[in-house]
């Protein structure tokens, strides 16, 4: 967790601005009221703030509607175009690592090994990163609270909304899915184990099934059966034209997993035989935010021609199913 602290924070260090009025840093840090928006901020401060030691300047106020953090950056004043010393550098890393010790005690090492390197503290009420810069060292200050909220948006991979099939969010109970489903042309056939079967036009194909999936009345996901004809050929190019296609419409490269066994080999002319003993395998699985979408080739033992498979899984949905289950043990 520290480490991520350091890592996030560090995102916000910039190079500094020029000097306006000068203030005590200690005192801007510790009294900043982190409730202002940033027009309270540039109303009181401006763009630019200086503080009273060696040439201190807030800049950077990094901004939405209701919060922002703030960097502060040193820029000493034996400043060159080219170039700098060590020693200038370490020397004022050194004295400002010493002032804000005094103040807010023994800090902690930044662990993070691509960041800048660095020293933090962490307070009840302010998060406080130093870092080394070319120019000297970099200061970043922000409200823990904020940060904390921030880090746990950063790290929200619960998505927002619930993937959809035909423009329909897969969620509700398998009665309201259905109910959406035929409103778009397909036609209810039975509900068998809990199933209902629908058939219908999709991407171009007749006649093709659609199975929609739930555990505890709550729709997961969306599978559906087209057949492509008996040849391995027609086949393969009705999967690849339908990997190209969802690769367009939601802009993923999908994990593929393509291949066949020795014997029936591709080309065989006995591609059926390969795939009824399951020792071949085409298919694409397209990862996104709210789900993921599977295409495979499949051929039944007691069917003639191959067929494509395509779920649609709502990742949300499918946690609840899961956390169903775990729940019932």
């Amino acid at each position: 967790m520290k480490r991520l602290l350091a890592a996030f924070i560090s995102l916000s260090l910039s190079i500094a601005a020029f000097a306006q009025s000068p203030i005590s840093l200690i005192q801007f840090m510790n009294d900043f009221d982190w409730s202002w928006t940033p027009s309270d901020f540039k109303a009181r401060y401006g763009d630019n703030v200086t503080a009273a030691a060696d040439s201190i300047v807030v800049s950077n106020v990094v901004a939405d509607d209701t919060a922002f953090s703030i960097s502060i950056g040193l820029e000493k004043a034996n400043y060159t175009p080219v170039g700098f010393s060590a020693q200038v550098a370490g020397g004022s890393y050194d004295n400002f690592l010493a002032i804000l010790t005094e103040e807010y005690g023994k800090p902690e090492k930044s662990e993070d090994p691509d960041g800048p390197g660095g020293v933090f503290w962490m307070g009840d009420k302010i998060f406080l990163a130093l870092t080394p810069q070319v120019y000297g060292c970099g200061i970043a200050c922000m409200s823990m609270e904020l940060l904390t909220n921030a880090i746990t948006s950063l790290f929200d991979t619960e998505p927002k909304e619930h993937l959809k099939f035909k423009g329909i969010p897969i969620d509700g109970t398998p009665d309201e899915f259905v109910k959406q489903l035929k409103s778009k042309g397909f036609t209810y056939v039975t509900t068998y184990n809990g199933t209902p079967f629908l058939e219908g036009s999709f991407a171009g194909y007749n006649n093709v099934q659609l199975l929609v999936m739930a555990k505890y009345n709550l729709v997961g996901s969306v599978t559906l059966y087209f057949k492509v004809g008996d040849s391995w050929s027609g086949a393969k190019t009705a999967y690849n034209n339908l990997k190209s296609s969802l690769r367009i419409k939601y802009d993923v490269e999908p994990e593929v997993k393509e291949y066949f066994p020795s014997y029936p080999s591709e080309g065989s002319g006995l591609e059926y035989m390969a795939f009824n003993d399951e020792k071949a395998e085409y298919n694409s699985t397209f990862n996104l935010d709210n789900g993921k979408i599977v295409l495979y080739i499949v051929h039944f033992k007691n069917e003639s021609e191959f067929q494509i498979g395509l779920i649609y899984y709502d990742s949300q949905n499918m946690k609840k199913h899961r956390q169903g289950v775990i729940d019932d043990l």
